[in-house]
């Protein structure tokens, strides 16, 4: 593709400049397609042969979709794009993490989260090339970074829930409890102590630190803490419906949490639809 600028200098110069050739190869323009093809691939393996596996791709493609719309018609700031591209990651990494959730039931505690911890940063290392289509730029390591907030953050939400239902679980005690560690919790009382800590340094170099100081970090931080994690729980809503709801996915959580009033031995109760739901196969 050749670009050529046209600007009309008058006396100055020529109205139309040299022209530049700007090469963008097929496979560049369809990288991003990566993405739908690692999820259907994973929809194609034999424990997500179901049709409500499927259903992940609404959420992940909707709010995909969404949030491409949405950054186009407010007047956003160009240097924070990483932003929309760490969404489009995360989204990816849940949706990929709920396709291969039938490789961490029935796991010891620790043993589960590692393996949820190694496919989400697959899943980033695999969308990563997809979304800045091939290119490598410092952009890359912000949207990085800022996935791997919004994947610490979801991931410790759910196990603090988790633990919060240890007694007793229902589907809306849990979304609750979720919503509770994530916004207020992680939100709010986490990004408090991350503010209170940034003003360490003035400590160490003797400066003062007074109340107002104090005061407008705590706004600040908390305040993102407090609009992100709100953004965040919406957007894990639909994902924690297929979870809560939705067989194939239903049958995996409980298998993975296994809380009083999780009747996961039910919902696995035969060899066929544990095979099929949980991709486990009991001996």
């Amino acid at each position: 593709m050749k670009i050529v600028g046209i600007q009309d200098i008058g006396p100055l110069g020529p109205r139309e400049g040299g022209s530049t050739t700007y090469y963008w190869p097929f496979y560049i323009r369809g990288a991003w397609l990566i993405l739908p093809l690692v999820l259907l691939a994973l929809l194609c393996r034999r424990p997500n042969r179901t049709l409500d596996a499927w259903c992940v791709l609404l959420p992940a493609s909707l709010l995909a979709l969404l949030n491409n719309w949405h950054f186009k018609i407010i007047d956003f700031d160009h240097s924070l794009g990483f932003l929309n591209d760490s969404v489009l990651l995360f989204l990816f990494a849940v949706a990929f993490l709920w396709l291969l959730s039938y490789r961490l039931v029935y796991l010891p505690r620790l043993k589960t989260v590692a393996y949820a911890v190694w496919f989400l940063i697959l899943a980033c290392a695999i969308a990563l090339p997809a979304i800045s289509y091939m290119d490598v730029n410092l952009g890359l390591v912000s949207s990085a970074l800022a996935f791997g907030a919004l994947a610490a953050a979801m991931l410790l939400a759910m196990i603090l829930a988790g633990r919060a239902c240890r007694n007793r679980f229902t589907s809306l005690r849990y979304i609750i409890w979720f919503f509770i560690a994530l916004v207020p919790g992680i939100g709010g009382v986490l990004m408090s102590l991350v503010a209170l800590l940034m003003l360490a340094p003035r400590l160490v170099s003797g400066r003062g630190i007074s109340l107002r100081i104090v005061y407008y970090r705590l706004e600040e931080y908390v305040g993102i803490g407090i609009g992100g994690g709100s953004v965040l729980f919406l957007f894990m809503l639909p994902f924690l419906a297929l979870a809560l709801w939705f067989p194939t996915y239903r049958a995996r959580f409980y298998a993975i949490f296994r809380l009083p009033g999780m009747n996961y031995d039910k919902e696995s109760g035969d060899s066929d639809l544990d095979d099929q739901q949980t991709g486990w196969k009991r001996g």
